[in-house]
């Protein structure tokens, strides 16, 4: 299983992942709840309780996240990419059940086959945030518009000035 940004193959098997900062409050709140009822503390439903939670990302530079640092493949986001929202449209029903509403980073670009390292740098104490990653297979509807971004990113490359081009 893999998630990059070429999509260009529906057959093969893909995963869309975000990563998004939960309060911990929050989260300790959501744990309570599901354990009152014996039996329903499972991680699905654990799962589920966590998407409804408003993500908070720290607003004052004081977070990096890395994946696959080190790597040829390597990326990183600061502060300013943490608080966009993924190019998915959030109102869709499919996707309520697979992200939280809200805001959330979609890693899905730089995850490859094979193993992935994820690393989040904090330069001040995040006692109050818990961090979660969520990973799922994209509906027939996501996948479309992957393909979709892919042709227009491709497009942008191909159409962009020289001078971007020799930079990268």
């Amino acid at each position: 299983m893999h998630a990059t940004t070429s999509f260009s193959s529906p057959d093969a098997r893909h995963v869309v992942v975000h990563l998004v900062a939960l309060q911990a409050t929050a989260v300790f709140a959501a744990q309570q709840a599901l354990s009152q009822s014996p039996g329903s503390m499972t991680p699905q439903a654990f799962s589920l309780s966590l998407h409804v939670l408003q993500p908070q990302w720290p607003n004052d530079g004081t977070l990096v996240v890395q994946l696959n640092a080190g790597q040829p493949e390597e990326r990183s986001w600061f502060t300013s990419d943490l608080v966009r929202f993924s190019y998915f449209c959030l109102r869709r029903r499919e996707l309520i059940a697979m992200q939280p509403t809200g805001k959330s980073l979609d890693v899905s670009s730089a995850i490859s086959a094979g193993m992935n390292s994820l690393r989040i740098l904090q330069l001040r104490n995040m006692a109050e945030l818990v961090f979660v990653l969520y990973a799922a297979p994209p509906t027939g509807e996501i996948l479309a518009a992957a393909i979709d971004l892919e042709r227009q990113h491709k497009m942008y490359l191909y159409h962009r000035p020289r001078s971007e081009r020799l930079l990268g």
